[in-house]
Parts: C-alpha cells; sequence; structure tokens
C-alpha cells in the first residue's frame, strides 16, 4: 500500500478542531510511553543482533550499482540484510558478493548471455545495454554457508566507449570505457543447507 505524504500545511487544514478534553486524554499517555520505550528498544536491538547471527532463507531482494570499477556495490533485502561488494572471479561468468556475515558465488554465465545492446550512438560513442536472467547462488561461507537459489536479475548498462585515434568508436571487449554506469536488480527465493 503506498503512503499518502502530506504537506505539514494540509495536514493542518484537514485537521478538525480539537473536542474538549482531547488534549488532556493524548498527553496523559506521554508518560506511559516514554517509561515503556526504553525497553521496547532494547528488546528491539536484541532481536536484531540475533537475527543476524545466521541468515534464513526466503525471498531475497539484490540491489546493486556499479561503476567502471571491478567492484560493485550490493544491497540485500528480505529474508536477510545485508551489503558489501560484488567481486569477478571469472570474467562474464562468476562473482562472488563478499558481504559483511560471509561470501557467496553468483553464476551469471547465463544473465551474461541475455544482455544484449538496446541502443549505440557511433557520433557519441554512447552505448545502452540491458538483460534478463537467471543467476545461481552457491559456495556460501559464514552466515551463508549452504546458500542455494536462484535469482532472476535485470541489469541495465550504459557507457562510454573509448575512441580510437582515427576518431572511431573502440567496440574491442577489451577496451577500457571512458565511464560506466550499471543497475542491477534482482528477486527469488534462497534456502540453506
Amino acid at each position: 500500500m503506498p503512503l499518502s505524504i502530506r504537506h505539514p500545511s494540509q495536514a493542518s487544514a484537514s485537521r478538525s478542531a480539537p473536542q474538549s478534553g482531547t488534549r488532556a486524554r493524548r498527553h496523559r499517555w506521554l508518560p506511559v510511553l516514554a517509561a515503556a520505550l526504553p525497553a521496547f528498544l532494547l528488546a528491539g536491538f536484541a532481536g536484531h543482533a540475533s537475527a543476524a547471527a545466521a541468515a534464513k532463507g526466503g525471498v531475497i531482494h539484490v540491489y546493486e550499482v556499479g561503476t567502471a570499477s571491478p567492484d560493485d556495490t550490493d544491497v540485500i533485502t528480505g529474508a536477510f540484510t545485508d551489503h558489501g561488494i560484488a567481486k569477478p572471479v571469472v570474467a562474464h561468468q562468476l562473482n562472488r558478493l563478499v558481504l559483511s556475515r560471509g561470501t557467496f558465488e553468483v553464476n551469471i554465465a547465463a544473465l551474461e548471455k541475455n544482455v544484449a545492446p538496446v541502443s549505440y550512438n557511433p557520433a557519441t560513442c554512447s552505448i545502452v545495454l540491458t538483460g534478463k536472467g537467471p543467476t545461481a547462488l552457491s559456495h556460501g561461507t559464514g552466515a551463508y554457508a549452504g546458500i542455494r537459489g536462484t535469482i532472476t536479475v535485470t541489469i541495465t548498462e550504459a557507457g562510454i566507449l573509448p575512441r580510437l585515434r582515427s576518431g572511431a568508436c573502440n567496440q574491442s571487449p577489451s577496451a577500457t570505457p571512458v565511464a560506466v554506469a550499471a543497475m542491477i536488480q534482482g528477486s527469488g527465493t534462497v534456502s540453506f543447507g
């Protein structure tokens, strides 16, 4: 359900005048809430700490942002949360996610086969590629020992190719791009065991 965000002036304009005694009833609970807040926060943080000890299976969502550097930044939400970087192990086939609570490998070979250019401008040497495909998770360490699952990933990459001395765009796979921005998002179910 989307959140409804209203400007403060809208909120006060739509508020009706308080009925007699409303203010007194509302403030009567403040001491109770103030007394309960420290216990609530401690219980919440204790629960968070124990949840961080072992990853749980279920649906996860992976968000990755990359540039021309070899390591991309990852955030995982859902059944467990973590963050870290993706490091290439075998180019266009296998990445390792190095997260704060462990690592696991991501087989990206099937995804890479589906990535194709959607636009290319030889006048500016700009290119945009997109793709969607499955990635298999395995070889976990730390909190991710025994991880298995498939994440369906969508990738969009935009880049600027370098120019050759002739002025033409260098389209060689070994050419280092002038700039790259990659946005990757995926979801899927993982299990441990």
